[in-house]
């Protein structure tokens, strides 16, 4: 994200100086001609270090860690180019004749020739891709996220194929007391077999029964079997007429006393004891609070689930989890936090451009290319049907700060130079080579076998182009062809 969002502050320090150069001055003299690119510079990074702080203020700690890396990253890098291009540049440089390459006065021309086509056409496009892109679909759950490698598609084959269950709910009881729980959880497990019995559940209480249940099973097994002389005698005649060698079954015979005895208590310290502490754990967990207890639930349908969601709130103190959940709320929750946080960013943008410009018209004129730019994109991608996912999301912001850059930079310069074919022709060709290289870093991203970082590169390439387009053609149409023409519009009206 840096590369694509630095460079083009360095390109336009370059460019400048080597235009100074093109112009006639040599040494100190096309240093200090930098001096005011270098303020377009210095506003545009922390434009885009606004766009990016603006999400400090989603719920989502992932999106605030983005906002602040990438924001603190945006602040250095403008106060870092700031200082180290100049210093960098040669003080004994001399003058050059590349003028040629560095503006394009021509294309500056032709803009001037077509104004009024090119806005009648922006505006055409801007209709239909900005309908267009109502349709464009966000999909910020979890689930784009997978894997997709040939194990990741072995371990799905393996689930069609043997119906495992796919969607995992697990229900979280917590207590400082662990037979309450127990117990609770007995309930739960009851109620769920009741409200659908053929879903799948497996609950600690399965493993570990309340001491209740242990003494209500105790009363059952002595009411059943009369002594344990007399069921071990039943179960030895029983197991030779069913064709097993006498003594084969013995170390069961073994156990049948302890099995049978009234005093006989299962206790969660026995698992250990027993090596079986990785198979209680799944179910059972002594925390620094209490305990807290977990119910697997596998849903086959969506009436199964209705089931197991409308049993578990019925339940205090239960709480329903799992990936589908999380997906869902995330989904959800995404899109208004992510636009919050978005209009934060836009409005300190904002001030800063009014700031910088003292002037609405041109304050509003330097944000046409972000805002136009990714209307498009936008429609683009929704007549492509492309989905964004998380990672999509997050490059949109990266293409904010960039078109802001653009706009920033061509008004600035008109500005300052009260030409915009001046302007135009200084600035196409520095847009040019930093879209160039940010297309060519992110677009590198397609190859990927990741479909998030994949989807991130085609959102990456067509918004690139979006803005690029917007800045070079749309901006420039719109811009008057001199501040002092300007001023006598606006006395004329």
């Amino acid at each position: 994200m840096l590369l694509g969002l630095g460079v083009d502050g360095v390109v336009l320090l370059y460019v400048a100086h080597r235009l100074a150069l093109a112009d006639g001055r040599t040494g100190v003299d096309a240093v200090a001609a930098i001096a005011s690119p270098s303020a377009s510079m210095l506003y545009g990074m922390l434009t885009t270090a606004a766009t990016f702080y603006g999400l400090v203020f989603v719920d989502f700690p992932s999106l605030q860690q983005l906002g602040l890396l990438i924001g603190h990253s945006m602040v250095a890098c403008g106060i870092l180019t700031l200082v180290l291009i100049p210093a960098l540049l040669p003080a004994r440089a001399r003058r050059t004749d590349s003028r040629a390459l560095l503006a394009w006065p021509r294309f500056a021309a032709w803009i001037a020739d077509h104004r009024g086509r090119l806005i009648w056409l922006a505006a055409a496009i801007t209709l239909v891709l900005g309908a267009a892109a109502t349709r464009l679909q966000v999909n910020a759950s979890l689930e784009r996220l997978r894997s997709t490698t040939p194990a990741a598609a072995f371990e799905e084959d393996v689930r069609r194929t043997f119906g495992l269950p796919s969607d995992v709910f697990v229900t979280l009881q917590q207590g400082p007391d662990l037979q309450p729980l127990i117990e609770a959880n007995e309930q739960l497990l009851a109620r769920l077999h009741t409200a659908s019995p053929s879903l799948a559940v497996d609950g600690g209480s399965s493993l570990l029964p309340s001491d209740a249940a242990q003494r209500r099973a105790h009363e059952a097994i002595a009411r059943a079997v009369p002594g344990t002389s007399e069921a071990i005698a039943r179960f030895n005649r029983t197991s030779v007429t069913a064709g097993f060698n006498p003594g084969s079954l013995q170390p069961f015979v073994n156990r049948l006393p302890v099995l049978l005895s009234p005093g006989s208590h299962l206790a969660y310290e026995e698992f250990s004891q027993h090596g079986l502490g990785d198979l209680i754990g799944r179910f059972i967990t002594r925390t620094p609070d209490g305990w807290t207890l977990a119910t697997y639930a596998f849903p086959a349908n969506p009436a199964e689930r209705q089931a197991l969601e409308s049993t578990v709130h019925s339940i205090d103190g239960a709480q329903l989890t799992g990936l589908t959940l999380v997906n869902e709320e995330l989904a959800a929750r995404f899109v208004p936090q992510f636009i919050r946080g978005l209009v934060v960013g836009s409005v300190v943008v904002g001030v800063l451009i009014v700031l910088m410009f003292r002037d609405w018209r041109l304050s509003l004129l330097s944000i046409v290319p972000t805002v136009v730019g990714l209307v498009w994109a936008a429609g683009v991608l929704a007549l492509c049907g492309v989905a964004l996912d998380l990672f999509a999301v997050f490059a949109v912001v990266t293409f904010v700060g960039i078109g802001v850059d653009y706009g920033i930079h061509v008004v600035h310069r008109y500005q300052d130079t009260g030409d915009a074919r001046e302007a135009v022709a200084h600035l196409a060709p520095v847009i040019m080579v930093a879209g160039l290289i940010t297309l060519f870093g992110y677009g590198t991203l397609m190859t990927s076998s990741y479909p998030p970082l994949r989807s991130m590169g085609i959102v990456s390439i067509v918004s690139v182009f979006a803005l690029v387009a917007a800045s070079l053609l749309l901006l420039p149409a719109l811009l008057p062809a001199s501040r002092a023409s300007a001023r006598g519009e606006h006395l004329l009206r």
